[in-house]
């Protein structure tokens, strides 16, 4: 209490929008500036959803997708992609057959257009995008990032498994210094 009493309050952020679905459980949120929408996915519905400013919320993914918990999102504007990350790391599926992915989207159609997946990763997390459409994400359960290049098919390791423990959260500076 002491504590609180010296420390100023922050004041209310105003709300952006509000979802109609409890049961969502959303974990990353992505923006889009060209069509000024909201990209979340979903840990307990496997699936993205997509919201305008109003919070008209409406599906995204597609359940021939064959997503599992949806973690990080990232846009990619430039080249009209949307990025997440789908895995079974800390469900019980994954202790029998591990499942990690980054799923690359059409923006306009939501089309999947590609599955990347890491076949090293323990349990992705949060995902970024450098300006050359390099894709980097966090795996928070074995304190690993793991990258794409544009050329490649899969996510390799970058550099040593516990390198980053408790990986969570990536972002890339303006001056490609990547930030986790």
């Amino acid at each position: 209490k002491e504590l609180a009493d010296e420390d100023a309050k922050t004041p209310d952020a105003p709300v952006a929008f509000r979802l109609k679905d409890p049961k969502l459980i959303p974990e990353g949120i992505a923006y889009d500036p060209m069509n000024k929408q909201f990209f979340l996915g979903s840990i307990a519905r496997h699936e993205i959803i997509v919201t305008d400013a109003k919070g008209e919320a409406r599906d995204f993914s597609a359940p021939g997708d064959k997503l599992d918990a949806v973690l990080g999102i990232v846009v990619d504007a430039a080249r009209g992609h949307l990025y997440a990350v789908s895995t079974n790391g800390f469900e019980d599926s994954g202790k029998t057959e591990r499942r990690n992915a980054i799923m690359c989207y059409n923006l306009k159609d939501g089309r999947l257009m590609d599955r990347f997946v890491a076949p090293e990763a323990m349990q992705l997390n949060d995902v970024a995008i450098a300006p050359d459409g390099t894709v980097y994400a966090t795996d928070s359960a074995s304190g690993t990032v793991f990258r794409k290049k544009p050329d490649e098919r899969t996510l390799t390791r970058l550099g040593e498994t516990g390198g980053v423990r408790g990986a969570n959260g990536i972002a890339l500076s303006s001056d490609g210094i990547l930030y986790v």
